[in-house]
């Protein structure tokens, strides 16, 4: 039986729908850097908490051992740019670092914000946020201790800064999810099919001056989740629209409400 000319235009019709949607990017993710550090006080529950309320996936924060050995949310290795106190993180027990003022140079509405320990800010976060774990620390056990025992691993990107360290995460959990930053293997030639071999859970991150279109094509080919930091002086509009049209699946940045921003506009425009 002869099939009608409408049935024909119809059937052509649907099949244009839906390969146009399979081509449809999907939208990148917003990584907060050190929570909405721009808006409230950096590495803190209330930056967390903004960066949650302006629709960000993810929350990178800084890791550091307190004397006694806990982990606790701190870029600087001393306490003095973010809080009223003076000394080194690793001198000082958590319950001393507990007892300073982590939002007073922020703004005064912020007074009494505490310096929070990372087991604090998982059971804050699960549910609402991934967390993106930066390790200022050389050795990495002591977060791996605590994301194990908190059964977290689902919801944590570990971002070390040595093929030892990442190779500790690996070996404590294959699972984990390990960002490798291109920047630090960049001379290494075949960078992007060595590293799904020997480190099949890993994803690639890096600075947007490192991310060549050719790099990142290849990295998506290999089934690579990517992430691209966008941040300081690069920090601007015109370098995040630019990483929204390359297309990788998370950007990192300081500016978050500027990316949700357009992040929505290109998106309109597809």
């Amino acid at each position: 039986m002869e099939t009608s000319p409408y049935l024909r235009v119809l059937a052509l019709l649907c099949l244009a729908i839906l390969f146009c949607d399979c081509a449809v990017a999907a939208d990148p993710k917003i990584v907060a850097h050190r929570g909405a550090a721009l808006e409230s006080p950096e590495n803190t529950l209330p930056a967390i908490d903004r960066a949650i309320a302006l629709g960000a996936a993810v929350v990178e924060i800084d890791l550091r051992y307190s004397a006694d050995g806990e982990v606790v949310l701190m870029h600087d290795e001393t306490v003095d740019r973010t809080t009223q106190g003076s000394g080194l993180v690793s001198r000082m027990t958590l319950a001393e670092i507990r007892k300073l003022d982590a939002g007073i140079k922020s703004a005064v509405q912020f007074k009494g914000t505490k310096v929070p320990a990372l087991r604090e800010v998982i059971d804050h976060s699960r549910g609402k946020i991934q967390l993106y774990l930066d390790l200022k620390e050389t050795d990495p056990r002591p977060v791996i201790r605590v994301v194990k025992e908190m059964k977290a691993g689902s919801i944590v990107f570990f971002r070390p800064y040595s093929y030892r360290a990442m190779r500790q995460v690996i070996d404590a959990d294959p699972a984990f999810c390990v960002l490798v930053d291109v920047e630090d293997w960049i001379q290494l030639p075949g960078l992007a099919p060595l590293i799904r071999k020997n480190l099949p859970a890993a994803s690639l991150s890096s600075g947007l001056q490192n991310w060549t279109p050719e790099l990142l094509a290849q990295a998506k080919s290999l089934g690579f989740t990517t992430f691209v930091n966008v941040l300081g002086a690069d920090d601007t509009s015109e370098n995040l629209s630019r990483a929204i049209a390359m297309g990788f699946d998370f950007i990192q940045t300081d500016h978050q409400s500027e990316l949700k921003t357009l992040i929505g506009s290109a998106s309109s425009r597809r």
